[in-house]
């Protein structure tokens, strides 16, 4: 799933910030971002926002003007950095880091929203299809700030119409095409350069599941997604993670003809990007974790083609946020699909069912995982608040083994897609990159 670094939303609130004359407060979805007070901005109003670690290119006109100028890639452009904590009656309020600027800026992108306005019922609607899309992003060359590495490897360019323009597209289900970022590597060469290390990419059926943010989703308080059921998890601070196990007469089968043989079929362990050999020097925890488990002999003796998703979690591993012992590490475990499932043809493309209520038991009376710590088993939203802000507000809470947690995900108890709420101090001592994973470093760059 591709980072959302530009998106329209509407203004909801616009506060003044005492003892800051020069600045207000924009609330928009749950995001409270701090402008300054003479962009005018009113409730109501469409706008642009942009994330932080986002480069703005001074190419594209709209952005010539923003100070300080910083050099990326042998390009100039404008760096929006994460936020500063700010003095808000008398109490330090995190804010959200990123940029709001009205639509009106942008004549370009203000004339396509107007061209495809007729087609919803109103702003809302629009703004939810807009989500949808990074055309907007790539319309305007911005990409991810990330200081000493290639832009090219964490921003592979789309290609843009010949005329320059947006694409939109009404046959699609948002009415609006997005691009698809080409992969700049392809396994084969990965593993040809690195023949013990890994096998390839994660296969085609085993696609890391990343989850969205709370605030990239409008209507989660109406429509169809009012009445929908949640399992809330706390948010691990890890690395992703997934273990594959493909029966000898699945339909996947000719896929994992390099994967670890056992009796009933193969199976295979992943990283964030990688298949990983079983005598990986470069990344030895995963498949010590999974043999420490015992799960080559349960995946054997349960016998389903099936994709266990979770995240590795340890001393060694992000500054050990999740505060375990020296030398400790663990996978916890939080989805498990059957690739199997009967009259899936979406399965062709990499998207997995998910076993729904058989989740829990599978993994833990089955194969005997730890899952990630569980908070309501099925809920509704509405039963924990009444909107985003509500919603923002659970994330912080005690953590597994530390004092306070990263945030929450949220799952749907019947298709197992979910998002995550982020704790704002969480994010607002490492700074909202950290939580996306999408954005760091590939498994496979690293080797480069």
């Amino acid at each position: 799933m591709s980072v959302r670094l530009v998106s329209v939303r509407k203004a909801k609130l616009v506060m003044p910030v005492m003892g800051h004359p020069d600045k207000v407060l924009i609330t928009v979805d749950g995001f409270q971002v701090c402008v300054p007070s003479s962009m005018k901005i009113k409730p109501g109003e469409l706008v642009l926002l942009f994330r932080s670690n986002t480069f703005l290119p001074a190419s594209t006109p709209e952005f010539a003007d923003l100070q300080p100028q910083t050099e990326y890639n042998g390009e100039l452009g404008f760096v929006i950095h994460p936020s500063a904590p700010l003095l808000v009656n008398g109490k330090v309020k995190p804010i959200f880091n990123g940029l709001v600027v009205p639509v009106s800026d942008f004549p370009v992108v203000a004339m396509h929203i107007k061209q495809n306005k007729g087609n919803f019922n109103d702003d809302e609607g629009l703004c939810n299809a807009l989500r949808n899309t990074t055309t907007f992003q790539t319309y305007l060359n911005v990409i991810e700030y990330h200081p000493g590495t290639s832009a090219f490897f964490n921003n592979p360019r789309p290609n843009t119409a010949s005329d320059g323009s947006c694409y939109f597209d009404d046959t699609s289900s948002s009415g609006l095409h997005a691009f698809p970022p080409p992969q700049p590597l392809t396994g084969r060469r990965i593993a040809r350069d690195h023949p013990h290390s890994i096998i390839g990419f994660r296969p085609y059926f085993c696609t890391k599941l990343d989850m969205i943010n709370m605030q990239d989703i409008r209507s989660l308080f109406y429509g169809s997604k009012s009445d929908t059921r949640y399992t809330v998890t706390t948010f691990m601070v890890g690395s992703p993670m997934s273990v594959y196990f493909v029966r000898n007469n699945s339909r996947h089968a000719a896929a994992v003809q390099r994967a670890i043989a056992l009796p009933n079929g193969r199976m295979g362990v992943c990283s964030r990007t990688l298949d990983l050999h079983e005598h990986n020097k470069q990344y030895p925890l995963h498949w010590a974790i999974v043999k420490k488990l015992g799960l080559p002999a349960a995946l054997n003796r349960l016998n389903r083609s099936v994709v266990v998703h979770g995240v590795l979690v340890g001393s060694s591993i992000r500054d050990n946020y999740e505060g375990m012992a020296p030398g400790q590490h663990d996978f916890l475990a939080y989805a498990i699909a059957d690739i199997d499932a009967p009259n899936d043809n979406t399965l062709t493309v990499g998207q997995m069912a998910p076993t729904g209520p058989l989740t829990w038991r599978l993994l833990t009376e089955k194969l005997g995982v730890r899952t990630v710590p569980q908070q309501e088993d099925s809920v509704l939203l509405s039963e924990l608040a009444v909107d985003h802000d509500g919603i923002m507000a659970l994330a912080d809470g005690p953590g597994w083994f530390v004092e306070k947690r990263a945030g929450l995900v949220f799952r749907n108890v019947n298709t197992g897609r979910g998002f995550k709420v982020m704790s704002p101090e969480y994010i607002q001592r490492y700074g909202e990159s950290s939580i996306r994973n999408d954005t760091q470093k590939s498994d496979w760059q690293k080797m480069e």
